[in-house]
């Protein structure tokens, strides 16, 4: 699958072809993943569909961590999914199904939901369902030899209904969420001394209610938001097989918790959560490739700030504020072991760090404003991962780092699972080619 598997530079970076594409793989190589060019990169450079035809993918999960929104760091929650794309006149179909949801935990981890009783009725759950049921269309083609286009959609809902009878009362629980996606992408070859541009831009819209009705009250809870990302990256052309590559990415996030009591707001609390945030990074790595693997080094500038607006009735005012910043370098390399197995690694290491969190409490006009800040934390993660073929059937692992330190379960007598993540492509015979 040289296609689908050879880094995103337009031949400059073509690495060893059993190396496979699949979130194990980047997650093998950590964050400098941002950097390296794989089918995964469908879903923020929609146009990277239109040279990767032909093959079945599957993720067997047990990832977890961060959005697949956030800049190309693939880790995602644990759960099985899978696709396969497909030669279709000019172009080519992506068809997913069951990818992770989780931007309502994504925007800052620290929302709130109000409580909706008005009074007289039952309360609404304040925890909403996570939209499943995944399904993501993108088409890529493309336009003469320079231009490469792909449009993209995503929908996911999730919900559930129950009426529960008790002396005499009959309460009714309806609960949904859904999720809708557009992106679009642009790949754009031989600017000058840029030997590839790639533009994606993403957006999500996300909605849902939860409502409870006893038959005298009906109270209820909302929610909205949406997210709009932007990356590009650009390829440089280097001597011989060295490379350089620059990533840009903007990501802006919103939702808001939102109660609508049947008789009044409750007493002492708040109606509505506002939540708010925006991240950024700008990233740089030079390195060097063959047929035999390749290896880069690099930096990678982040920027995160974060607001949470919750008005109190008995203190109108409630505000939280942070922000964040790291530069950390990142190195990663594969290689060739055998003809069947090719082993890789990442590291980032962060250089400098900064945050500060500002939280506002009290009625308007005497408010209590408490301010911290920090260096951050500093953190070094190493990430390595292995690469299997079986003829047409590639199988990607990230290996359990336990597993470095306690040997394999027959020689220390300790469980510990050779890959904590797996995945598997199937090139359909001529992909491979």
């Amino acid at each position: 699958m040289k296609k689908a598997t050879a880094l995103t530079l337009a031949g400059l970076m073509a690495i060893s072809s059993v190396a496979s594409a699949s979130m194990s793989r980047w997650n093998g190589f950590g964050q400098s993943s941002l950097f390296i060019g794989d089918v995964q990169d469908i879903w923020t450079l929609p146009a990277v569909v239109a040279s990767n035809a032909n093959a079945t993918y599957f993720e067997f999960g047990n990832g977890g961590g961060t959005d697949y929104t956030n800049f190309g760091y693939n880790n995602l929650p644990g759960t099985a999914w899978g696709g396969a794309h497909m030669t279709l006149g000019p172009g080519v179909l992506a068809i997913w199904g069951g990818r992770p949801f989780n931007e309502l935990s994504n925007i800052n981890g620290g929302s709130s939901v109000p409580n909706a009783n008005g009074g007289t009725g039952t309360t609404p759950s304040s925890s909403f369902n996570t939209p499943d049921q995944m399904i993501d269309l993108i088409y890529g083609f493309n336009v003469g030899e320079g231009l490469a286009l792909g449009v993209g959609i995503n929908r996911g809902t999730a919900g559930s209904k129950t009426e529960v009878v008790s002396g005499g009362t009959t309460t009714v629980s309806d609960n949904s969420t859904s999720d809708f996606g557009i992106s679009l992408g642009a790949d754009i070859k031989g600017l000058g001394p840029i030997a590839l541009l790639e533009i994606g831009l993403q957006f999500n819209n996300t909605a849902g209610a939860n409502i409870e009705n006893d038959g005298t009250t009906t109270n209820k809870i909302t929610l909205g938001g949406s997210d709009l990302d932007l990356r590009i990256g650009a390829d440089i052309k280097g001597e011989k097989n060295g490379f350089q590559r620059i990533e840009v990415g903007v990501n802006t996030d919103s939702l808001t918790f939102k109660t609508e009591p049947g008789d009044a707001a409750p007493a002492n609390s708040f109606i509505e959560s506002k939540n708010g945030a925006m991240a950024w990074n700008l990233g740089w790595a030079s390195g060097m490739s063959s047929d035999k693997g390749m290896g880069l080094g690099g930096f990678i500038l982040t920027g995160l700030s974060q607001d949470r607006s919750e008005p109190f009735n008995a203190a109108e005012v409630d505000k939280f504020n942070s922000s964040a910043m790291t530069l950390a370098f990142v190195c990663a390399g594969e290689g060739k072991v055998k003809d069947w197995i090719t082993a890789r690694a990442g590291l980032s290491s962060n250089l400098w760090a900064s945050n500060s969190t500002i939280v506002e409490v009290g009625p308007a006009g005497s408010t209590t404003k408490v301010t911290s800040t920090n260096g951050g934390t500093a953190n070094t993660t190493i990430s390595t991962g292995l690469s299997l073929v079986f003829g047409d059937i590639t199988l990607d692992g990230v290996l359990n780092q336990d597993l470095l330190y306690t040997g394999s379960y027959l020689v220390s007598g300790i469980p510990a699972g050779l890959f904590s993540q797996v995945s598997a492509t199937w090139g359909w015979g001529g992909s491979k080619e």
